[in-house]
């Protein structure tokens, strides 16, 4: 009788509503060289949709060879000199 009770099948649509979402984020991933929004999708990232000798996980901005080359956003420089360097743009940007 506790088989066909509708909350014991709960968890299992939110574990298969979970694992759906991770197959498409590394789907998108096929399509488009952007890191997925989800950590545990990036194992998943497949090859490009038309061509499958192109492995997509190799043009994600997070992979190791591009992301060596990042920028670090430094939230103290910007705290410290946002107004300073605004008034300096919008200077320029008035010139």
């Amino acid at each position: 009788m506790l088989l066909s009770c509708p909350l014991q099948t709960l968890p299992l649509r939110r574990l298969r509503s979970a694992l759906q979402t991770i197959w498409q984020l590394a789907n998108q991933a096929s399509w488009i060289s952007y890191g997925p929004a989800r950590a545990s999708s990036v194992p998943l990232i497949g090859t490009y949709h038309d061509n499958p000798a192109i492995q997509m996980a190799d043009h994600m901005p997070t992979a190791p060879g591009n992301f060596a080359n990042a920028l670090q956003n430094d939230f103290e420089f910007w705290a410290d000199n946002q107004d300073d360097l605004n008034e300096r743009f919008n200077a320029w940007l008035a010139q």
